[in-house]
């Protein structure tokens, strides 16, 4: 393997680590002692040229006492200034990094005048799409498709064919540089992220809700990360979205059942039941869009079918946008688009897409060899 490949680059690192070190200990250690031996010399001058001073009666020994004192006092914020230069260094550092994050310009900008959606129906328009990262060439091009209220719609395609992204999109952690988006009419860059993302604080529901492929799952209790849908939320009303999740029974099967702590990030569970917590989450959210990136691709079939009987329960009465590369999963989905290079090659059902013999066949007859079946 490429332990030995690591071992070395940790070593490089240490090796570094302690050069830098070494020589800030090498500054120091010539610094301090001179700066405590020019002290020490003005006390010692101090005093030689004050008792001679006081020998040729130049001074008392009042003054004299007065002189030393006055020089110990001006030598203790010298020594104050030695130990805050390092301090200063050190936080000057770590300044500079704090300011490199909050001059950050954020990508995706709120207007001042947005709107605020208290409640939507779910249609969900792109016009004219496109959309590139900082490299300025396109993944999403000439994109075009209207998602009714209530329907579900899968995106297939090879690997950075542009699935995520139009999902990113739609879920405006992206604003596309040509064309627009439209939830119910409304141009999303005209709509509030919170009222997009989050819901208004008197509504009955959010807007968008995510089912990530890799779930995140925080150290704590499995109706703790439940409740982070829905942070009121009662136990009835956790326990209703466990079982409309497929998640009820292996919860119960814990020691402390809801309570049970499940480890940072979910390491005590397994892949699919972290999915079904997910799951879980966004129907305690209850939003009207659902957006699914490829909640299914690292599960055995066993979890795989309890998955997909949450997600019918997740679509009921939802629109849903579905990523998804088991193309089994979504035989059942009202509409299929399949994108290849950032555009828009087939559109149909299932068995419409099947029937044409086009690309969306060939993905489906790939898994199929591949799967035996």
């Amino acid at each position: 393997g490429n332990e030995q490949y690591e071992i070395n680059r940790f070593s490089e690192f240490s090796r570094n680590y302690r050069e830098e070190n070494l020589k800030a200990t090498r500054f120091w250690s010539i610094f301090v002692p001179i700066i405590n031996t020019l002290n020490e010399l003005g006390n010692l001058l101090t005093l030689v040229f004050g008792a001679w001073g006081v020998m040729v009666s130049h001074l008392t020994i009042g003054e004299l006492a007065a002189l030393l004192t006055y020089v110990t006092l001006l030598n203790k914020p010298i020594n104050r200034f030695n130990g805050l230069v390092n301090i200063i260094q050190s936080s000057g550092v770590s300044a500079k990094r704090i300011f490199q994050i909050l001059d950050t310009k954020v990508e995706v900008k709120e207007k001042e005048n947005a709107i605020n959606l208290t409640s939507i129906q779910g249609n969900l328009k792109f016009e004219e799409m496109e959309f590139a990262y900082h490299n300025n060439q396109s993944v999403i091009r000439n994109f075009n498709l209207d998602i009714q209220p209530g329907m579900s719609v899968a995106l297939v395609g090879s690997s950075g064919s542009g699935k995520s992204t139009v999902a990113k999109i739609a879920a405006r952690f992206y604003d596309p540089q040509k064309g627009r988006v439209l939830l119910d009419g409304h141009d999303l860059q005209d709509i509030s992220l919170s009222s997009l993302r989050f819901g208004e604080a008197d509504a009955t529901r959010t807007h968008i809700g995510i089912v990530p492929q890799e779930t995140l799952l925080l150290y704590g209790t499995v109706r703790e990360n439940i409740a982070y849908g829905k942070l009121d939320a009662t136990d009835q009303e956790i326990e209703a979205a466990a079982k409309a999740a497929n998640a009820h029974d292996f919860i119960m099967d814990f020691p402390d059942g809801y309570k049970s702590i499940i480890g940072e990030q979910g390491v005590k569970l397994s892949g699919g039941q972290r999915q079904r917590i997910a799951i879980a989450r966004v129907l305690l959210k209850n939003p009207q869009i659902v957006i699914l990136d490829e909640a299914t691709s690292a599960l055995d079939s066993e979890s795989e079918q309890l998955i997909q009987e949450s997600i019918k329960q997740l679509f009921k009465g939802r629109t849903s946008l579905v990523i998804a590369h088991r193309l089994s999963t979504i035989a059942d989905v009202d509409l299929i688009v399949v994108l290849e290079k950032g555009e828009i090659v087939e559109t149909g059902t299932h068995t419409e897409l099947i029937a044409q013999g086009g690309r969306y066949a060939y993905l489906y007859e790939l898994q199929f060899v591949k799967s035996g079946n």
